[in-house]
């Protein structure tokens, strides 16, 4: 393959460039590396058609996942160069290493997923969310997968630990319908009042099955918003711009209002003489939470 042929032919330039930044380590630990690498490349293969990466930077990859020790330096069993090729092709944000990520891996976390008892949309959005944590930020947990074995076989254990925890995260976080229905600001009249008070249980229980009806990653759009992240945080998540988190956030206002009037309508079709003010009632306390959000989610951004 293109990609791995070249990076054999410009691996001796690529390491030299890279141990002559990387005083902290012994002479034989460099010797040691060198003659491991140039092991390794010789018989490497690349199971993906991948564009070829800088070999500087692939090579300072490779080293920081063998050194260990900078005065001693043991031939690790396994190492998987081709699996680290596209890992690091995944953190440079190269496209068609996402591609066969998205191809050939996240199927493999799907299917992890899916016999953890997820449900089909809430996958696409811990998928998404293992992508994000293990090859974008600050901080990328890729930094934990060594080469040793399969990436496969390391990203689905990842996916058993993210699903854990989202599901620790949810027990634990306040309900969206609680952060969502605040009471309404300031003074009602006497008669909007007791119509608050007589229908709270019936507006509440509308709510929380539209809540329930929204898709997985609108809920978890709502929720990142709740606990305070921005619009670009939120967009570096899911990969897109922080305006389109903006529109995701109307939009999602438009269905809890469209789903929560539907049912208050059915359940309250004996009110008639109320029922307008009830509508306009929640309707004024969700706009007003929303706006909220969406004026903490355009901070910073």
């Amino acid at each position: 393959m293109e990609a791995i042929h070249k990076l054999k032919t410009n691996f001796t330039a690529a390491f030299r460039m890279v141990v002559l930044e990387r005083d902290d380590l012994a002479k034989e630990v460099v010797e040691k590396i060198g003659v491991f690498l140039t092991h390794k490349l010789s018989s490497a293969t690349l199971p993906w058609e991948v564009p070829a990466l800088p070999a500087a930077d692939f090579v300072d990859f490779l080293v920081e996942r063998l050194v260990t020790d900078s005065e001693h330096f043991e031939p690790p069993e396994g190492f998987e160069i081709g699996e680290l090729y596209l890992a690091r092709g995944c953190t440079l944000g190269n496209p068609e290493a996402v591609r066969v990520y998205e191809e050939t891996l996240a199927p493999e976390i799907a299917r992890v997923l899916a016999r953890m008892g997820k449900a089909a949309d809430v996958r696409a959005d811990i998928a998404q969310n293992i992508f994000c944590r293990v090859f974008t930020g600050p901080d990328p947990k890729i930094s934990g997968y060594r080469g040793r074995g399969k990436l496969a076989s390391w990203l689905r254990v990842v996916a058993t630990r993210e699903a854990l925890d989202l599901s620790r995260v949810e027990a634990r976080q306040t309900p969206l319908t609680q952060s969502l229905l605040n009471e309404p600001d300031g003074e009602l009249s006497p008669e909007l009042e007791l119509i608050r008070i007589t229908y709270r249980n019936a507006i509440k229980k509308a709510f929380e099955n539209a809540v329930q009806g929204l898709s997985t990653r609108d809920r978890l759009v709502l929720r990142h918003t709740l606990d305070g992240a921005t619009a670009a945080e939120i967009g570096n998540i899911y990969r897109v711009h922080r305006v389109t988190i903006a529109r995701w956030l109307s939009s999602v206002r438009s269905k809890l209002l469209a789903a929560t009037r539907q049912q208050l309508q059915e359940d309250l079709s004996e009110a008639s003489k109320e029922i307008d003010d009830v509508l306009k009632l929640f309707g004024d306390q969700v706009t007003m939470s929303f706006e909220r959000l969406l004026a903490t989610a355009s901070e910073d951004s």
